[in-house]
């Protein structure tokens, strides 16, 4: 267990700005899928764009993943003694998740004929991205892990 940063937010505060950004990435993954589901049924010319929205999504989330590296995980260090592993966890989510958006633009790139396979591959990786940051908000964000007391009364569930 490390200690916090005298420049970092308190922990209350890093979990508030952390979930009001989740918020903002529900909410262009909600316009990423609406894209895919276009390009998936064809019915549009809004599939064409998809490696254009998903181009922006990844940019957007990047930079979600950039906040969350500068200033949740020193958090999750100080918080208690397993502060380091719940941070290289974190961390390595992060790494996965770029290289799958990563590798997704590339295949946008290299083969844009096959909009219908993207298609279903953002889906699924939409329906990922949502579902970890619903695991990080109740493991990681909860309120008994990141609070202000100086006491960690109940660090592990019990």
């Amino acid at each position: 267990m490390s200690t916090p940063s005298p420049d970092l937010p308190p922990p209350s505060e890093v979990r508030r700005r952390v979930l009001e950004d989740h918020v903002r990435v529900r909410l262009a993954l909600q316009e990423l899928r609406s894209s895919a589901e276009w390009a998936r049924t064809g019915v549009s010319d809004r599939g064409p764009n998809l490696r254009q929205e998903a181009g922006r999504f990844t940019d957007f989330f990047f930079q979600h993943l950039e906040m969350e590296e500068e200033i949740l995980l020193p958090t999750l260090r100080g918080v208690d003694a397993w502060g380091d592993a719940r941070a290289e966890r974190v961390l390595e989510e992060h790494l996965e998740q770029r290289q799958m958006l990563t590798e997704l633009l590339e295949d946008l790139d290299r083969t844009p004929e096959r909009l219908t396979r993207h298609a279903r591959h953002v889906l699924w990786l939409a329906d990922a991205i949502e579902a970890d940051m619903l695991h990080e908000e109740e493991s990681v964000l909860s309120e008994k892990l990141l609070h202000d007391d100086l006491v960690n009364v109940d660090s592990m569930g019990g």
